[in-house]
């Protein structure tokens, strides 16, 4: 899982930004085919 995780930090005036992208094919397929929907704590 790890080959398709990539990271960029910068500095910037505030401190450092950071950002993570994650290349995994499952990602694209969570975020464009799940339904909007309400999450729950499970107790």
């Amino acid at each position: 899982m790890g080959n398709y995780i990539s990271w960029k930090i910068d500095s910037v005036p505030s401190g450092l930004q950071g950002v993570i992208v994650c290349d995994h094919p499952a990602t694209r397929l969570v975020l464009d085919c799940t339904r909007l929907h309400l999450i729950r704590p499970g107790r």
